[in-house]
């Protein structure tokens, strides 16, 4: 294998750091990393994560990409939009959270002729429609802007951390030209929900990298992906972090709320409410409430009240591993973690925290989706649908009846790497060489 340079594409330079333990070892292997990232994307905060992993890792540079152009672009967008958007009308239902969401993302034109003649849900809901976004989606052009960036990086595969969101991200356009241009394509999966409330994959992989069989099923379910080209190694998101070790506390006597992002609908009416709640308590009434508000929706996080803690107060300044430091010593200061509608409650069960879901019927939209619904089914969280409730079952577990442990383990288990591995991105890594080396010798034998 001569060629080991590696293009790797983000929307946003932030989702690379859920994808750092694979670039790491990559470039361990010897790889040459290139990240492009979307144009649209390129603020502050973005650069500087970029700026870090390329001081850091020796293999590894960055440039900013192209988006598609021509009288092509608002058609293409279109037309993922509403393929995008018809998956989640299929599997959903109309009324659901994301489908709602999706409609969003919508041209307005195409927003108001939907509302205007309903019998057309109808009609998008059809096998057949799907077959015809299909053929339009192989029909479309590529790129050339695009081709020749590719082309005059001369990557062996092109990894690309799918989203798909919007519907004019460049993603899809990255993969539709490395097709063409006969280079490997790959997709971590790099969260939690990526398969089940992002975009549409419109263009299929050479190799799609899940977390594990659920998440398997999803692709296959929700993108016709074909389970030859899956691979379950692991949850990489999660690599550095499962390594990561507590600070020491003295004691573990706060109640830590996770906040979760605009999306949600979460704001600081809901710790302000589960603290007077605690105040009613007697077991719970001295316990700190500790908020760590959400990274990009900390200003709906300010408060006044008495006995609640921000950590931090504000994220200006704070950057890196200050932040993991943070959450870190947070965890180790409280005996269970609160949320609605965040992947962070996973981080806080992977160092040993119950859980609690807050399901007031408020937010019940928001987690009735199938990557929230798995925690409740493997009934490694507990739920509360309201304050009263969920004091209830804080104080049984200060009270040390942690009834969920077992179940949790076995969740937190299932986003382990597979034995012999120790991680995610070994897995990944043994596999992207081993098709690697079979694509070169099957070219030049």
């Amino acid at each position: 294998m001569e060629n080991k340079t590696i293009l790797f594409f983000v929307r946003s330079a932030k989702y690379l750091k859920a994808m750092q333990s694979l670039v790491e070892e990559l470039v361990l292997r010897g790889f040459y990393i290139t990240a492009v990232y979307d144009p649209g994307e390129g603020d502050v905060s973005s650069l500087e994560i970029l700026e870090r992993f390329r001081r850091e890792l020796s293999g590894f540079s960055y440039e900013v990409g192209l988006r598609r152009k021509g009288w092509l672009k608002r058609i293409t967008r279109m037309l993922r939009g509403l393929a995008s958007y018809r998956t989640f009308l299929v599997f959903e239902g109309r009324d659901s959270f994301y489908t709602k969401h999706w409609f969003k993302f919508l041209p307005i034109g195409a927003q108001r002729v939907l509302n205007a003649v309903p019998f057309l849900f109808r009609i998008l809901a059809l096998p057949i429609t799907q077959k015809i976004f299909n053929l339009c989606e192989r029909v479309i052009q590529v790129d050339k802007g695009i081709s020749d960036h590719i082309r005059r990086i001369k990557p062996a595969a092109i990894v690309v951390a799918y989203r798909g969101q919007p519907p004019g991200s460049a993603d899809t356009d990255y993969l539709k030209a490395a097709k063409k241009l006969s280079i490997m394509t790959i997709i971590p999966v790099a969260s939690w929900d990526a398969l089940t409330t992002k975009g549409k994959m419109h263009i299929l992989p050479d190799l799609l990298f899940v977390w594990n069989e659920k998440q398997k099923k999803n692709a296959m379910q929700y993108h016709r992906v074909q389970p030859e080209t899956i691979k379950s190694v692991g949850a990489f998101q999660f690599d550095n972090w499962f390594n990561r070790q507590l600070p020491n506390a003295h004691a573990r006597t706060a109640v830590f709320y996770i906040a979760s992002g605009a999306l949600s609908g979460d704001s600081f009416a809901v710790p302000e409410e589960l603290r007077r709640a605690m105040d009613t308590d007697p077991i719970l009434k001295d316990c700190p409430l500790i908020v760590r508000p959400p990274l990009y929706n900390a200003r709906a996080f300010q408060t006044s009240e008495k006995n609640i803690i921000l950590m931090p107060y504000s994220y200006e300044g704070i950057r890196g591993n200050e932040l993991i430091d943070l959450f870190l010593h947070a965890i180790s200061l409280s005996f269970v973690a609160v949320g609605v509608h965040t992947t962070g409650l996973i981080d806080a069960m992977m160092k040993g925290l119950p859980v609690i879901i807050y399901a007031p019927p408020a937010f019940r939209a928001a987690q009735d989706v199938p990557h929230f619904r798995e925690l409740l089914e493997n009934n490694a969280a507990e739920r509360a649908e309201n304050a009263q409730e969920f004091v209830r079952i804080a104080a049984d577990i200060a009270k040390g009846n942690d009834r969920k442990r077992a179940a949790r383990e076995r969740f937190i288990q299932a986003l382990r790497p597979r034995a012999p591995y120790k991680s995610a991105a070994a897995a990944t890594a043994d596999h992207i060489e081993r098709a690697l080396q079979k694509r070169y010798h099957n070219r030049y034998a």
